[in-house]
């Protein structure tokens, strides 16, 4: 057990940093963030006396020095691009015709863009990417098989990787 009328909690200490209402960021440091079983927040703040008390029984990670924050969303994000990432130093158009549209049409190849599309949600997920808008090809089927589910792993694990085009 965790905390009373949590379940199971794990409790996760860092330098805990979370947004308030205001558009200010609050930090605690140690501070800790609590998960119980169906992977909801149930609580975060000081690691004090108060919170070590109400979470004795919690199985508690230690990630410290490191930070802790809320998942980033990335609110527009080209899947079949994932390959022509930092490829800088060209003007607009011989860019998009050197690599954007290269990488566009590559995703005729359905393995490619399934490929891709695993390899993309592994990389979202590794920069604390917890939801984003993804854009994919103008194929049809590129899309369609695009559309994973995500493995065990990933922090949103009841949401399939979903793209449009």
């Amino acid at each position: 057990m965790g905390a009373k009328g949590y379940g199971r909690v794990r409790v996760h200490l860092g330098r805990v940093i979370t947004p308030l209402a205001s558009g200010e960021w609050q930090e605690f440091s140690p501070g800790f963030l609590a998960v119980g079983e169906d992977g909801r927040v149930v609580s975060c703040g000081e690691w004090d006396g108060s919170a070590k008390g109400r979470f004795s029984q919690a199985k508690v990670v230690d990630h410290l020095p490191c930070v802790i924050s809320p998942g980033f969303v990335d609110a527009h994000i080209h899947l079949p691009q994932l390959d022509a990432r930092g490829m800088a130093g060209y003007r607009l158009l011989e860019w998009l015709e050197r690599y954007i549209y290269p990488a566009e049409m590559a995703f005729e190849d359905t393995t490619l863009a399934r490929c891709t599309a695993r390899r993309f949600l592994r990389e979202l997920v590794a920069n604390g990417v917890t939801t984003a808008a993804i854009y994919s090809s103008v194929h049809c089927e590129a899309t369609q098989v695009s559309t994973v589910k995500p493995p065990r792993w990933s922090l949103r694990r009841r949401q399939p990787l979903v793209t449009g085009r």
